[in-house]
């Protein structure tokens, strides 16, 4: 029983452990810093107008213990389209008081219909639990 018992926590170690540290990126640091990145472009908030309405499309990117961006900020009223990549290891993450989810190649779109900062957190347990419990940023909605 104890042989078992071991195993399984061994292996929910493992897994916990792994999924911040994996990486399917195989690009070199040179060429990462050659070219802005999609990310550098989306994330900085660009705004398009469709239909007579404000659309912000962010490109939000999961590393191992951090986002790409301290916060991201969009105007009161906009339709906010966020893609989400793991860029390394295995993360999903939640917007506090606007009841949305996302995870990687699952876009996701919403009205920004509540002004203030709205905590955006890393929902899987990515690592040790007091880096995981640091992996915060801001949605920050504007009036």
């Amino acid at each position: 029983m104890k042989k078992i018992w071991l195993s399984l926590m061994g292996l929910t170690l493992a897994v916990g452990l792994a999924a911040c540290g994996s990486s399917d990126d195989t690009s070199t640091d040179a060429e990462q810093e050659a070219a802005p990145s999609e990310t550098e472009e989306a994330a900085s908030g660009a705004e398009s107008e469709v239909n007579g309405e404000d659309v912000v499309t962010l490109h939000i990117q999961a590393d191992n213990f951090s986002f790409d961006q301290e916060q991201y900020e969009v105007p009161l009223g906009a339709t906010v389209e966020i893609t989400f990549e793991n860029v390394e290891g295995h993360h999903e993450a939640v917007i506090e008081g606007y009841n949305v989810s996302l995870s990687e190649g699952e876009p996701v779109t919403f009205v920004a219909d509540q002004a203030g900062e709205f905590e955006l957190a890393c929902s899987v347990v990515c690592g040790p639990i007091d880096d995981h419990e640091n992996m915060v940023s801001k949605l920050v909605v504007t009036e």
